[in-house]
């Protein structure tokens, strides 16, 4: 798989109207989260394996493939014709016939008629899930003939169904059990809602018009954008009364925002390596941005750790691509640094709290337990924690996030 990078509207290219650039925004989107399903559909109806095209040819099959199976209201029509044309002009001009007949082949492929679609789905040869608007229940593509593998062999099935690497979907597996799993690949092909929060308020669902948004959250400092599962962490601090609280991994904020909100009365401070994201968090009223000193105390640590991103991955698609064994290695091994090094950061009688937006055990229960065995952890009790996988309906949507809360000693 190639490195993947979120598109931005900018990346999109000059000329475009609005309604246009959030067309191709939305192509691009859907090719990056769907990209392990458009392939092996492509091949079943003749074409070679993508990655064996050239770039151009990539893009001009992968983004009409996401058109003709995912965006109902384009005519298929218009998007072959408007592929052949591209691949003519950005391709191979002697492509446009193979452009054509692929295409053509993988309409044919997906059945049109009303009765057909609109189903709850659940995995089967000849369905495709998809998320319809408004945020309800995954419902079925069907296609015409058994082009997906069995679902006997959900590693396989999923992987294809979902577009996620197989290694992936065996970890979700093991971890949670087939059912579970599914549920968490599912998750992985929606389109997320967008989720506001204002001051220690639970986030409500955001269903103003993207442009909007930004005007929306300048009209209440105290406002934020945060998924429910994100909120979970802080929230569990509520009952507590810290004078000062440390957010230790704090990129853009968003947890260091509900902290204020959370513990008014506590002097806040947070911290990020990363020099953009520092200029960002100098940007939040009433917060002392900078490195904490080695000796510094505070009564609350937040943790909130880079990861795998698997309890997000409908929000960052690019992020299932990324994922393998060494990575997850390498991930693990970082956050007991960060663990070792918040840990230190605690006060006698304060408490340390972990998160991640991940939903693998390693680096989540798996770390708790590692910390507490640490000479560094010694001192700690668990209080709590939560996992939440990712998935939901409506209101009831919510992102992937575990957390788990501890209590230092009265001595260090």
């Amino acid at each position: 798989m190639p490195e993947l990078q979120p598109a931005e509207p900018a990346a999109l290219g000059e000329g475009l109207s609005p309604a246009d650039a959030r067309l191709a925004l939305a192509i691009v989107r859907t090719v990056h989260q769907r990209w392990l399903t458009l392939g092996p559909l492509l091949q079943s109806v003749g074409c070679p394996a993508v990655s064996t095209l050239s770039p151009g040819l990539q893009a001009v099959l992968l983004g009409a493939a996401a058109q003709l199976l995912f965006f109902d209201r384009l005519p298929a029509r218009a998007v072959v014709h408007e592929a052949v044309d591209l691949a003519r002009r950005f391709a191979n001009p002697n492509a446009a016939g193979f452009v054509n007949a692929v295409l053509r082949a993988l309409d044919e492929a997906v059945m049109s008629s009303p009765e057909a679609t609109g189903e709850p789905w659940t995995p089967g040869r000849s369905r495709l899930p998809v998320d319809p608007r408004g945020g309800q229940a995954l419902t079925s593509r069907p296609l015409w003939g058994d082009l997906l593998p069995d679902p006997s062999n959900p590693v396989r099935h999923l992987a294809a169904a979902c577009s996620l690497p197989r290694p992936l979907v065996r970890a979700l597996v093991e971890a949670h059990g087939p059912e579970a799993a599914a549920g968490v690949a599912a998750a992985a092909v929606r389109r997320p809602p967008v989720f506001v929060a204002e001051g220690t308020g639970p986030p409500e669902r955001y269903d103003g018009a993207p442009v909007w948004l930004a005007a929306h959250l300048a009209e209440n400092p105290a406002r934020r954008v945060q998924d429910p599962a994100s909120a979970l962490a802080v929230a569990a601090t509520a009952g507590l009364t810290p004078r000062r609280v440390l957010d230790l991994c704090a990129g853009r904020g968003t947890k260091t925002r509900q902290l204020l909100a959370t513990h008014p009365d506590a002097e806040v401070s947070a911290w990020d390596p990363d020099a953009e994201r520092a200029r960002d968090l100098a940007a939040i009223p009433g917060v002392d941005v900078g490195e904490p000193a080695a000796d510094a105390r505070f009564d609350l640590v937040l943790l909130d750790v880079p990861c795998t991103n698997t309890g997000v991955l409908a929000r960052r698609p690019e992020a299932r691509y990324r994922w393998s064994a060494r990575r997850l290695a390498s991930l693990v091994a970082l956050q007991r640094e960060i663990l070792t090094r918040g840990a230190g950061f605690v006060a006698p009688g304060g408490h340390l709290l972990y998160s991640t937006c991940s939903v693998d055990p390693a680096e989540n229960q798996e770390q708790a337990a590692w910390l507490l065995g640490q000479p560094a952890g010694a001192r700690f009790a668990p209080v709590g924690e939560r996992l939440r996988l990712p998935g939901g309906v409506g209101e009831a949507y919510a992102d992937g996030s575990y957390h788990s809360l501890f209590c230092a000693g009265s001595r260090p």
